[in-house]
């Protein structure tokens, strides 16, 4: 699903000016990764046409037309398609906004499986009212947008939710927390050469259990994820500036051009000149 390309794993979202949601229609082909990432809001992805692969937590699955899935705040989740075509409507739900309207959110996680067919049609109906209304925006038109979201909050808890045990929120906030040690440690090095061990020494975790976890929260190799945290940061280089290709692999700490071409073209099936006289 083409979602902006955020490395950081506390992805930042622009919420919509006058309601804390962003929905909009997701379209791809061909081949595309979003890789793990996090943030402080619930997603909901309905998939309209094609199958999308998905990673959330140490859970992989494949998403068919005509389903969606419920993303936690604050899980890592990664997407990934390759394919002719992909279409469907992400919409986020600001949890500062959950929050307010139930004080206790942080207690409940959403499972997409707890909800009857009923209840699961009444969602994809509500999803496609606020893709309606935030594409065709009328005067005070987010009022009624506020409605439907309430409303579809009033399914989530009322058919998708259950209740966190105080033990397992405990856990929760480890794991948590594990994981921003790590992104953070590799989003303000990137560029350098970084290696699994200096990694565990900075996270204060014995390197082959570091590798374990990695592999199974992220769903690739610690290498895999930090090269794709460094391509993130060349494409946006190459769409955005005019700074040379051997700078640009240079920058986001390739060890040459060679490695550089050889893992653009397998992450975007395309050498990096090709995506930028695309881009132009």
């Amino acid at each position: 699903m083409k979602l902006e390309a955020h490395s950081k794993i506390r992805e930042a979202i622009s919420f919509e000016n006058n309601i804390p949601i962003r929905i909009f229609r997701g379209y791809d082909c061909g081949k595309s990764l979003i890789i793990p990432h996090m943030h402080e809001a619930i997603e909901i992805i309905y998939i309209t046409e094609g199958e999308l692969q998905i990673l959330d937590s140490t859970n992989k699955f494949n998403l068919f037309s005509g389903e969606f899935h419920i993303f936690n705040s604050n899980s890592v989740h990664s997407t990934s398609f390759n394919g002719q075509i992909l279409k469907g409507i992400i919409l986020q739900i600001s949890f500062d906004l959950i929050k307010r309207v139930v004080p206790d959110a942080t207690h409940y996680r959403f499972y997409f499986s707890n909800g009857s067919v009923k209840a699961k049609n009444a969602v994809i109906k509500l999803l496609k009212s606020l893709l309606n209304q935030s594409e065709n925006p009328e005067r005070f038109g987010y009022l009624n947008s506020y409605g439907d979201l309430m409303h579809l909050l009033n399914l989530l808890f009322k058919y998708f939710s259950e209740k966190v045990p105080e033990q397992a929120l405990h856990l929760n906030q480890k794991y948590y927390d594990r994981i921003f040690k790590i992104n953070n440690f590799i989003e303000r090095n990137y560029a350098k050469k970084i290696t699994l061990t200096r990694l565990s020494r900075e996270v204060h975790l014995n390197p082959e259990y570091l590798s374990r976890f990695i592999s199974k929260h992220y769903g690739m190799s610690f290498y895999a994820y930090l090269t794709n945290v460094r391509l993130n940061h060349a494409d946006s280089l190459l769409s955005t500036t005019d700074i040379p290709i051997l700078e640009i692999a240079e920058q986001t700490g390739f060890a040459n051009y060679a490695q550089f071409n050889k893992e653009f073209k397998k992450r975007f099936d395309k050498l990096p000149s090709q995506n930028r006289k695309e881009q132009s």
